[in-house]
């Protein structure tokens, strides 16, 4: 749980400063991860759609979340 979000952010803008990695150096990490879970047997799932419900309804409340979030830090 998240407790203090103004140290939390933050804490993510001096990561962004410190990690400065290239385009390529991203999309080399990212394809390592996912040789790694290819090779457990994990990815591509045999079943695409299964849990899509789940991930549209939690796309429903980030919008939300992100809505609230927007009207709010306008206010001040």
């Amino acid at each position: 749980m998240i407790r203090n979000r103004k140290l939390l952010e933050e804490f993510e803008r001096e990561q962004a400063k410190r990690e400065r990695l290239s385009v390529k150096e991203k999309f080399e990490i990212f394809n390592q991860m996912v040789e790694y879970v290819r090779s457990l047997g994990l990815w591509p799932p045999k079943d695409p759609l299964e849990g899509i419900e789940k991930d549209i309804k939690l796309a429903e409340v980030l919008r939300r979340y992100g809505e609230s979030v927007k009207e709010n830090s306008q206010g001040t």
